[in-house]
């Protein structure tokens, strides 16, 4: 490593650590190695062809042709906590969590692209920002290891993050590349099994059962399949069951901040509305800190659920 590589490392890595963010460098050519990870875990347990080419279309394998001059893929990882709201009822205080990723993911998936950019920028390299499956990049660079609940999981941080990939002209000296591996410390740990209530964390294999995790139903429209059992609902969105109870996850889960409390008033009115856009402004314009603004009608639904 010469002297200029060393020095842009060094700054890097002393600035975003400041910043609560990780990250490893890879060469380029590794997508080619991600790409063929995909197609062979599409192939191996997926069953429908069609998801398997909408499963494969999210990501931009591609996107070199546009940054032809990249050496790197830099994957990042950036500290996001998990949140909590209350809804308060005549009766009682209904919590609802918010799992880490979804409160200011956009804003802090901008701020990770723009300390990255401006400090590799200032040393004369260019970053572009590129979709890739970035939880196996995460865990294959080193940056991660996967929990037996198939989550990442990064030091200091437990599964409390979220990431990011970016082409880089930045070359990399190490090429360090791993085999995809779960924490050592859930070898002898089936906390996250015991502790799914619909068993999409299983025993069988080490890919998650996509089709059995509340997550798949809470974040799409629809009704609810009417095996979910209404006590199961516990998240505005997503689901946190197995990450609850994860001995990795013990220190970042001391404190949830509380995001929000809805008071009586706004609960009832919540409980008794039928589509989102006829809530009241005061009321809608609490759910901008929830996320995609997307999912505002689905976070409709999924609090009726949680509450009811």
């Amino acid at each position: 490593m010469n002297n200029s590589h060393s020095e842009v490392i060094t700054r890097l890595t002393a600035e975003l650590t400041a910043q609560n963010i990780r990250f490893r460098l890879v060469p380029v050519s590794r997508i080619e190695d991600l790409s063929e990870d995909i197609d062979y875990t599409l192939e191996q347990f997926v069953d429908s062809h069609d998801f398997a080419e909408y499963a494969r279309s999210a990501y931009s394998f591609n996107a070199i042709k546009s940054f032809p001059e990249a050496k790197s893929l830099l994957v990042a990882s950036v500290f996001n906590p998990a949140h909590k709201v209350i809804f308060q009822t005549q009766d009682r205080d209904i919590e609802a969590l918010l799992p880490p990723g979804y409160v200011n993911f956009r804003s802090k998936q901008a701020m990770l692209q723009q300390k990255i950019a401006a400090i590799l920028a200032s040393f004369g390299f260019r970053t572009e920002r590129i979709i890739l499956p970035v939880k196996l990049l995460a865990v294959r660079s080193g940056l991660a290891e996967y929990g037996k609940n198939n989550i990442s999981y990064v030091e200091d941080f437990g599964s409390f993050h979220f990431l990011g990939s970016f082409l880089t002209d930045l070359t990399d000296n190490d090429d360090f590349w791993q085999e995809p591996k779960v924490m050592d410390a859930c070898e002898n740990c089936n906390l996250c099994q015991l502790n799914c209530p619909t068993g999409a964390v299983g025993a069988d294999r080490f890919l998650l059962h996509g089709e059995k995790c509340i997550t798949l139903y809470n974040r799409n429209p629809g009704e609810f399949p009417d095996w979910i059992i209404r006590e199961w609902h516990h998240a505005m969105v997503g689901c946190i069951k197995c990450q609850s109870v994860c001995p990795q996850n013990a220190s970042v889960f001391k404190e949830i901040p509380l995001l929000e409390t809805f008071t009586v008033s706004e609960t009832e009115t919540l409980l008794a509305a039928t589509e989102f856009e006829t809530l009241p402004q005061d009321l809608k314009d609490k759910f901008v800190q929830f996320g995609f603004p997307e999912l505002h009608h689905i976070l409709l639904r999924n609090i009726k659920a949680v509450c009811m």
